[in-house]
C-alpha cells in the first residue's frame, strides 16, 4: 500500500522483564500476562523501575513444575498479601547484587514456612534504583548493594 511501518516489537516472554502495559507481557510463551507498571494509577512510582511482567492469580501449589509462570522454571509462584499470588523470577546467590536480575533490581532471599531463608532468591526491586521504594522503617539503602540493612 506504499507505507512502511515498524517491524512489531518483540514481547517480553520471561518473568521479570520490563514492560508498560498488560499486552506487552506473554509468561509463558503465547500467554497473556500481568505488567507491575513502573508507576501506580495517581502518577506515583510502584518501586518496579521499567514495570515487571508477571502474572497475578497463579497457583503456588505447583511450585517447582510451575507452567503459570514459566515453562523453563525460571521463575515461580509466591503469596503476596492475604489472597493474592503472583509470579516472580528466580536467580541464585541471593545477597550478592544483582545476580541474574536486570539492572535496578537485585537476588534476595525469601522466607520458607519453618522459618528459615531461601538458597536461591526472586529479583525483587533495588533499593538504590531510580524511584525505588523506600526501605522498611528503621533500615537504610546500602547505595553501593541496593539492599536495605539495619
Amino acid at each position: 500500500d506504499g507505507f512502511c511501518a515498524p517491524p512489531e516489537t518483540p514481547r517480553p516472554e520471561r518473568t521479570g522483564e520490563s514492560c508498560g502495559s498488560d499486552l506487552e507481557c506473554q509468561i509463558p510463551a503465547g500467554a497473556i500476562a500481568d505488567c507491575i507498571r513502573s508507576t501506580v494509577s495517581d502518577g506515583g512510582p510502584s518501586g518496579f523501575t521499567g514495570g515487571y511482567c508477571t502474572r497475578f492469580s497463579c497457583d503456588p501449589a505447583r511450585r517447582g513444575g510451575d507452567t503459570d509462570c514459566s515453562a523453563d522454571g525460571g521463575a515461580q509462584c509466591f503469596r503476596i498479601g492475604n489472597n493474592d499470588t503472583a509470579c516472580f523470577q528466580m536467580c541464585p546467590q541471593p545477597g550478592s547484587g544483582r545476580s541474574t536480575c536486570r539492572a535496578d533490581y537485585t537476588c534476595t532471599a525469601y522466607g520458607l514456612a519453618d522459618g528459615g531463608r531461601s538458597v536461591d532468591g526472586t529479583c525483587d526491586p533495588a533499593c538504590n534504583a531510580v524511584c525505588a521504594p523506600s526501605c522498611p522503617m528503621g533500615q537504610t539503602c546500602n547505595m553501593s548493594t541496593g539492599y536495605c540493612t539495619p
